[in-house]
């Protein structure tokens, strides 16, 4: 299968800002309560926890410098003090937009974790709603969908209670997930016949571009992943479309009772 990538070109509660005399350099910014020293700390963690490279941190300005995948430029990020609040910047040390965007994910990624020592696992789903048949939900593919999950051997995917996965597979899942800077508790489950289908976004702020849909096969050995706007071309309903917090960009259009 192939593995699709794509830049999110935009993300909530994010502004941009002109920095340069000539306009060409573009920073993005977001801003959350607390302090400078404190923010800076958990953010350089969280570079670290998103797979970023750390090439440098001034302490006395708040910057942190480091490389990201998806950037071809180093991206700083800035902590700055205003007030009670504090305003977090990104910028690509060439001023591209493309950096400014990668950077902005990062440090919405870590705006959207949850406090230290917060599980985020997910949800078991023994209260989950239920059909006369006992099922919790479902997918159905377009055509196109169908194509991405080849070895898929129906157009409609059944959703998986969490719990009742094999407790090794949901940790590695959740581990997956929570380790690329998501956050397991919004991901869902689906399976047709041996193959798994799961399906994650941001919790509080999902957007297509954030979306992510990956399939593996009956050994939960990874098959593919599809990210961003393309997945909503892959999927025709998912029910319900929104679950537990789950972040979900889908129209509801679900029967009882999943409406």
């Amino acid at each position: 299968m192939i593995r699709f990538a794509s830049i999110p070109p935009a993300l909530v509660a994010c502004t941009l800002t002109a920095v340069s005399a000539q306009g060409q350099a573009i920073q993005g910014s977001t801003r959350v309560r607390g302090s400078a020293d404190s923010i800076l700390t958990g953010l350089l963690a969280s570079i670290n926890d998103q797979h970023c490279h750390v090439r440098g941190t001034d302490h006395s300005a708040h910057t942190v410098t480091a490389t990201c995948s998806g950037s071809d430029e180093e991206l700083v990020f800035q902590v700055r003090q205003v007030g009670d609040s504090v305003l977090l910047l990104s910028r690509g040390t060439q001023g591209g937009v493309a950096a400014m965007i990668v950077g902005l994910s990062v440090i919405q990624r870590f705006v959207d974790a949850p406090p230290p020592g917060e599980e985020r696992h997910m949800t078991a789903g023994n209260e989950w709603p239920q059909d006369s048949s006992g099922r919790v939900g479902f997918l159905v593919f377009t055509a196109e969908g169908r194509r991405f999950a080849t070895a898929a051997t129906s157009d409609t995917a059944w959703e998986v209670r969490p719990g009742e996965l094999a407790p090794q597979v949901r940790q590695g899942w959740e581990d997956e997930i929570n380790g690329a800077g998501f956050d397991a508790r919004c991901a869902r489950v689906f399976r047709a016949g041996n193959v798994f289908f799961l399906r994650w976004n941001q919790c509080s702020h999902p957007t297509p571009d954030l979306d992510r849909f990956s399939v593996y096969d009956a050994n939960a050995r990874w098959q593919g992943t599809a990210v961003g706007p393309s997945i909503a071309s892959m999927i025709r309903v998912m029910c319900p479309a929104v679950r537990s917090g789950s972040g979900s960009t889908d129209a509801a259009r679900c029967p009882t009772p999943w409406h």
